[in-house]
């Protein structure tokens, strides 16, 4: 055999290589980002299957496993998939340049051990022996965590840098541009405020009313879409029987752990829409009531900047805003303190004002009424607020909260502080050695400080916050720290 025949393989490869990642480049790019959102999609499914329509995890198989089960049940199929995307984002990294390379090769790092769970997986199908000794085959991280949420996550933190790198493939600056071997760029859009929509999408979602300084308004930049997660660690051991102010050592430490994903974007320069979906954990120290999860509520709200203006030397804001929300899980809110919600759905409006003065400071307040419509509880009487209700609909009192904040933002950095008034207008107290009902007063007073920063060369923008419940009335006297990231991606 001559050594042109030996070579001639190897300089197709190229060649086909070079095509992919030069002409075919964003043909390549599209057909595989379908392939990975009908993945997705099959992921979403099964979760909605599980947490919404409440079916036993090993019936929740997805759209395709509702034609043909046998095809999710195998593990050639999964394996397969991953392959597939560890191949996609192979061949086709050479095609980017600059921060668009990096972003792709973060999702290449992690999809490489994803794919090595899964061979992992199916070795243990093929040669009949399990991980950790368990019934079924296991991957490492399965060993501690469910296999449906841990392989969302997995397919989450690909994504979102692939997602990101596509951005800068699209949208590249001139020295990437230069450096590109294809045609996917797009024209350059100027980067007008892009970090704000993160930092104004953090503080609505994390339960912060934003201040001047970080856009008083709530408004994300026009034509910027901005998602992210929070993170919420929330812990009490002593809580407030109507006024008293008591511990508990049938419960203990009761612990509330949430993974929030939230988005957002600037559909004007005046209105932006937001959304949250929370995963929530709840568990008690002590007792016999055991831990309870599951998807909570979602919500959707809009906010509409009324006014900008100079006043006082420095610059006043005014909005206002609505939301909506639901419960997106089948949890019961007959639990308490343990449930990981109210079970109610809701309306409420809100409105909010602001001044920032030149050098970086801030105040701000608002205001918000919130409707509650009725809870349907898993019995057919109840007893509360002194008399017994023959039934299973409990009509929810109304709530009424105010903010007041302070803060400094400049350059990167933002700073807020704020103190949050919530009334519950109805509703009983707990009764002495009872536990809470889903109608109660629920009082508090909670202070809250937390700092934001935009990475720089970056549109990502980091928050750490904590939260202290300083008065309250039948809830827990909760320390709450809270962690979160969102990028911001204009169009």
């Amino acid at each position: 055999m001559s050594i042109l025949s030996l070579a001639a393989p190897s300089s197709a490869r190229e060649t086909v290589l070079q095509r992919l990642n030069g002409p075919l480049h964003r043909r390549a790019l599209w057909v595989f980002m379908a392939v990975v959102l009908g993945h997705w999609a099959e992921h979403l499914f099964q979760a909605w299957q599980i947490w919404v329509m409440g079916m036993p995890r090993h019936h929740a198989l997805g759209a395709l496993g509702m034609v043909w089960p046998w095809l999710v049940h195998s593990e050639w199929l999964h394996y397969g998939y991953a392959l597939v995307m560890l191949a996609g984002l192979l061949v086709l990294r050479p095609g980017m340049a600059g921060r668009a390379r990096t972003w792709w090769g973060i999702a290449l790092a992690i999809q490489f051990w994803h794919h090595l769970e899964h061979a992992l997986l199916l070795s243990q199908v093929l040669g009949g022996w399990r991980l950790g000794g368990g019934p079924a085959p296991s991957s490492i991280v399965q060993l501690v965590a469910p296999r449906v949420e841990l392989h969302l996550f997995y397919n989450t933190v690909v994504f979102v840098p692939m997602v990101v790198g596509m951005a800068y493939h699209l949208w590249p600056s001139p020295s990437e541009a230069a450096r590109m071997t294809c045609s996917c760029a797009l024209h350059r859009r100027p980067a007008v405020r892009p970090a704000l929509g993160g930092i104004v999408l953090l503080a609505l979602l994390s339960g912060h009313a934003p201040l001047a300084g970080q856009g008083m308004d709530g408004a994300i930049p026009r034509r910027t879409l901005t998602a992210g997660v929070v993170l919420t660690h929330e812990q009490w051991d002593r809580y407030w029987e109507g006024t008293l102010r008591r511990g508990n050592e049938n419960i203990g430490t009761v612990t509330t752990r949430s993974a929030a994903l939230v988005a957002g974007y600037g559909v004007t320069d005046r209105l932006s829409v937001t959304a949250a979906l929370p995963y929530v954990r709840t568990r008690a120290s002590r007792g016999t009531l055991r831990e309870m999860h599951g998807v909570q509520d979602v919500q959707v709200s809009a906010r509409y900047a009324l006014l900008s203006a100079p006043a006082a030397g420095g610059r006043a804001t005014a909005a206002v805003g609505a939301a909506v929300g639901m419960p997106a899980g089948g949890y019961s809110p007959d639990f308490l303190p343990l449930s990981i919600g109210l079970g109610s759905r809701r309306v409420s409006a809100r409105a909010s004002a602001g001044w920032e003065a030149p050098a970086g400071w801030s105040l701000g307040a608002s205001a918000a009424y919130t409707w509650r419509g009725t809870v349907r509880l898993d019995r057919d009487a109840y007893y509360t607020d002194g008399q017994l209700h023959l039934g299973n609909r409990v009509a929810m009192p109304d709530v009424l909260d105010y903010t007041l904040g302070a803060g400094f933002g400049r350059g990167r950095l933002h700073l807020p502080v704020s103190a949050t008034v919530q009334r519950t207008l109805g509703g009983s107290d707990i009764r002495r050695q009872d536990m809470p009902f889903v109608s109660n007063r629920m009082d508090f007073v909670r202070v809250d400080a937390g700092a934001a920063y935009t990475v720089p060369a970056t549109r990502l923008v980091l928050r750490i916050g904590a939260g202290r419940v300083v008065r309250g009335r039948n809830v827990g006297q909760a320390t709450t720290f809270s962690t979160g990231l969102a990028y911001a991606l204009p169009f």
